[in-house]
């Protein structure tokens, strides 16, 4: 319950719930599968025919969810590979949506690469000709955005929302010592969207920050879920007092609300946050898109991580 009220009082969910933006439906609809791949063995027939629905309606929702979209649907298909009729429907459903879904692409865009939404360059050009030509740069972005997406100041989710901190932990205990039916397609999932993002380095433009990793956060709450159990004492009043930290930061975003809207785009790699500007605490949290950015405080960031990490690990027996 502490996981989820920090969630719900803090960027980027407090943020977003207001946005025309898809990350919140596509939230809701993680939210959703995740249910269902917990109820597919006990209710084949019903969460079979839902995640049918639910695999193209993220690709639906924007084309950046093609992998999740994939995925979901083929882990499905793998669970269900033994019922063949519920199989064959599962099937059927989620590839007449991924079809109809690149039939209006090509209808629009006049190509079948998701990629052609965006302006610019990309707009001329096929997915794999941007791989082509931009390849070997990406890398390097690519590992700054890795580490972007959690301290960055105009798009990291940490200095917004501190509890999340403990997410560095929580995924660790979950991945050695939960025992979860769950387990596989989470990591699947997180990870997959994870790379893919970081390799795709959107940064949000002008929006509030951490818009990218909104659709990641049912995966980040459920390990955090089954961490919190295990504490001990000074371990819940830690946590209690980053969700409290958390609330405060939000208390500060809707006083300055404006400031929160930053050009957050590879235009403006050395920009700033306006909303630390405001609070004169931008020479405290990194940059990580800029042209030379602090090395230092990168790894004064990411030693402090580990040590919040550390300090809510728990000694405890695994846990079904």
């Amino acid at each position: 319950m502490i996981t989820v009220s920090g969630a719900a009082i803090s960027s980027p969910i407090l943020l977003y719930s207001s946005q025309f933006y898809p990350e919140i439906l596509a939230f809701l609809l993680i939210v959703l599968t995740l249910r269902q791949l917990q109820d597919l063995d006990s209710h084949p027939q019903r969460s079979g025919i839902l995640l049918a629905l639910f695999s193209p309606a993220l690709l639906w929702l924007h084309p950046k969810y093609l992998m999740l979209s994939l995925l979901i649907m083929a882990y499905a298909a793998f669970r269900l590979r033994k019922q063949r009729a519920i199989l064959s429907a599962q099937v059927l459903i989620s590839v007449i949506g991924l079809l109809c879904w690149f039939v209006f692409l090509h209808s629009e865009y006049g190509s079948w690469s998701p990629n052609r939404i965006y302006g610019g360059w990309q707009k001329q050009t096929s997915f794999i000709e941007l791989i082509q030509e931009e390849g070997f740069e990406r890398v390097w972005i690519m590992l700054r955005m890795m580490i972007g997406f959690w301290i960055d100041q105009r798009f990291g989710i940490v200095p917004y929302a501190p509890f999340y901190a403990a997410f560095f932990s929580a995924l660790v205990y979950f991945i050695l010592r939960v025992q979860s039916s769950l387990k596989i397609p989470i990591l699947i999932l997180f990870f997959s969207h994870y790379l893919a993002l970081s390799w795709g380095a959107p940064l949000g433009g002008y929006s509030p920050p951490s818009r990218h990793i909104v659709v990641l956060l049912p995966f980040v709450l459920l390990c955090l879920s089954s961490l919190v159990p295990q504490w001990k004492t000074y371990q819940k009043y830690f946590f209690y007092g980053l969700v409290l930290i958390s609330g405060l930061v939000s208390a500060l975003i809707l006083t300055h609300y404006r400031s929160i809207f930053t050009d957050t785009t590879w235009r403006n790699p050395d920009g700033q946050s306006i909303f630390w500007q405001t609070l004169q605490l931008q020479n405290l949290i990194p940059n990580c898109t800029a042209t030379h950015p602090s090395v230092v405080l990168i790894f004064v960031w990411l030693i402090a991580l580990i040590i919040v990490s550390a300090v809510l690990y728990p000694r405890t027996k695994s846990i079904p």
